[in-house]
């Protein structure tokens, strides 16, 4: 599975664009900006604790917050959240 997706940080409002994948064993982010470039962004499935809709301003259901194990958070802007949370919570 994958979709055109914003790796989104709220604390200081920025956004970067790119595709999130998702495999059997992890869920992968790879940069618009750094595609020729080997940086990406990987969390294995079974280090995801919970995965929620994220909403902008509680109104509209925009994307996922995913928390990990070690305490880290995570949220993805894209389209049809549910689909996606539906997947990460039936592989894990």
């Amino acid at each position: 599975m994958q979709s055109k997706a914003f790796f989104f940080d709220p604390k200081n409002a920025q956004k970067l664009s790119g595709t999130l994948f998702l495999t059997k064993e992890c869920l992968t982010f790879a940069f618009d900006d750094f595609e020729q470039s080997h940086l990406e962004w990987v969390l294995q499935l079974v280090d995801i604790q919970k995965v929620i809709i994220y909403k902008i301003y509680n109104i509209a259901n925009v994307g996922i917050h995913i928390f990990s194990k070690n305490d880290k958070q995570d949220i993805f802007i894209l389209e049809n959240p549910e689909l996606w949370i539906f997947q990460l919570t039936d592989n894990n």
